[in-house]
This record gives structure tokens, C-alpha cells and sequence, in this order.
């Protein structure tokens, strides 16, 4: 990743909307002198959605080319279930940036997502289920509700997509309901609402029909939190699908590694997957 611009501004407490009577912003992150400028809306981790959702200064270290991050907060399940709330707030920060792109210096036709551990999950919850009977009009009141951006260029990282699976996989080391973020996050056990989680798989959603995203995976061979293979079976649907795929596994990484590891320390996961993840963002954004 070279080639930095010299000067960025970062504008923090931009508000795209309010859900629920709770105020949703991010901070946007945006290089000086290239407007209109590409734009990544990041969505970060929260430990499966059920701590905090808060802006961070992940966009500030992580992209030095060119392309503006607007990283966002969202509603996580501190309070209760945050299934399908919190992908409304990612819908909404989506069409925030689109339909006032021009006043923000950004590109609309020229977005991106990301999303980290929880942030993935609800990344391609939005992007894919999106058109769904259940999530249209969900907001009337959203600023630009009638914009409907295409998401065809996604950077996820160790996401949850098929929260059934995940359920099992997560039972053997939940010693508690309440350290169970998926029963948190859905607000029901699998076997009392199995729809419920199926609606929240983003791997229920991959049709040939929306095959137009251009996608990266990146995950932790050794990720003892969210299981790979996780990735790797939302990866062979994506394929069966038609999707445009491309796979980054990170020998020895963990969980957590993306948004926790500075993206110039050679010490760190994040190093190594960085490369890729610059060119392919460069690729999709600015070519």
C-alpha cells in the first residue's frame, strides 16, 4: 500500500440516521484534494455483534490509498436482540453515503463495504437480503430511503454467515445463556426459532441472481472463536452461486487480528493480508 495522500481529514459524529430513538453515526475518514473520492463504509467488529458497535480509528490506519472510510456505530445486543436491527443500520449507512455523496466529497457510484468478526456477518446480511420483502421500507423515515446502492465490492473478514452452524459450533464453549452472543444476538434458541436464524444467514441468500458483488475473504486458519469453516462453506456457495470470489486465509491468525493489528507492524496478521486487500480495493474503487 504507497502512495499515501499527505493530508486527510477526519470528520467524527457524522449522524446517517436515527433508528429506534438511538442516534447512529460514524466517522468518516477522507483524503484532502481527490474529491470525489472512493469510499469504504466499515463495519467493525463487536465480539458477535453483542459489544460495542462504536466508531473507531480502524479506517485511519488501515487505507492510505486514496479512498475514504466512513466507519460506522450500530446497535449491538447490550440491551437485547439486535437481529434484523443492526442490519438496518448498516442498510442506512449505506444509502447515507450514497445519496449525499456529493456533499460529503465522496464518489456514489464508487463504494465499498467491509466488515470484520460481526461487522462481516451484518455486512453481507445487508448487502444480500437487502431486497427482501422484510427489509424494504423498514425505515421511511431514513435520510435518501429511496436509494438503493448496488454492493458489488465487499472485504470480509471472519464473518458469521450461517448462524445455525454457528450455533453449534459455539454451544460446547457457551457455559451460559448469557455469554451465548448468538441466543443475545437472535434473542431465541435455535431449536425454539430455527426461521430466525435462517433469515439472519447471509448464506441463504446467495442466488444467481445476485452474483454481481465482487468479493474478498480473509479469516484465521487458526480462529478458535468464529470457525473457519465458516468461510470456507460461505466461500464454496459464493462459488456455486457465480460469485466473483477471492480467498485470503491467514496461517496461524486467530480472531480478532484484523481490527487489532496495525496494518504497517510486520509482527502482525494484518500485515500480511494487507497487500491484497489495498490492491483489491484499488481494483474495484479506483480503476
Amino acid at each position: 500500500m504507497t502512495d499515501a495522500p499527505v493530508a486527510w481529514t477526519l470528520t467524527p459524529g457524522v449522524v446517517y440516521s436515527t433508528h429506534d430513538g438511538t442516534e447512529l453515526s460514524g466517522e468518516l475518514f477522507r483524503p484532502e484534494g481527490t474529491a470525489p473520492c472512493p469510499v469504504v463504509v466499515a463495519v467493525p467488529r463487536a465480539a458477535g455483534a453483542c459489544r460495542s458497535g462504536r466508531a473507531s480509528s480502524t479506517g485511519r490506519s488501515t487505507w492510505p490509498r486514496g479512498i475514504a472510510v466512513y466507519t460506522i456505530e450500530y446497535r449491538t445486543s447490550t440491551a437485547g436482540p439486535s437481529c434484523p436491527q443492526a442490519a438496518h443500520d448498516v442498510i442506512a449507512a449505506v444509502k447515507f453515503i450514497a445519496g449525499d455523496a456529493a456533499a460529503l466529497g465522496l464518489a456514489a457510484t464508487r463504494i465499498g463495504t467491509l466488515g470484520a468478526s460481526a461487522g462481516a456477518h451484518l455486512t453481507a446480511h445487508a448487502a444480500f437480503a437487502r431486497e427482501e420483502a422484510s427489509f424494504r421500507g423498514a425505515y421511511p423515515a431514513d435520510p435518501n430511503p429511496t436509494v438503493m446502492p448496488t454492493l458489488r465490492k465487499m472485504v470480509l473478514a471472519y464473518g458469521v454467515f450461517d448462524l445455525a452452524a454457528h450455533w453449534h459450533q459455539t454451544r460446547a464453549v457457551a457455559a451460559t445463556e448469557a455469554e451465548d452472543v448468538t441466543l443475545r444476538f437472535i434473542g431465541a434458541a435455535l431449536d425454539a426459532t430455527p426461521e430466525r436464524f435462517a433469515v439472519a444467514s447471509p448464506i441463504n441468500y446467495l442466488t444467481p441472481a445476485r452474483a454481481a458483488p465482487k468479493l474478498l475473504l480473509t479469516w484465521g486458519v487458526d480462529d478458535g472463536v468464529v470457525s473457519p469453516q465458516q468461510t470456507l462453506a460461505f466461500a464454496a456457495a459464493l462459488d456455486s452461486a457465480g460469485f466473483d470470489v477471492e480467498r485470503h486465509p491467514v496461517a496461524g491468525a486467530g480472531h480478532h487480528w484484523f481490527s487489532q493489528h496495525p496494518i504497517d507492524d510486520p509482527r502482525g496478521f494484518t500485515a500480511g493480508v494487507a497487500p491484497a486487500i489495498g490492491d483489491f480495493l484499488a481494483k474495484q474503487l479506483c480503476a
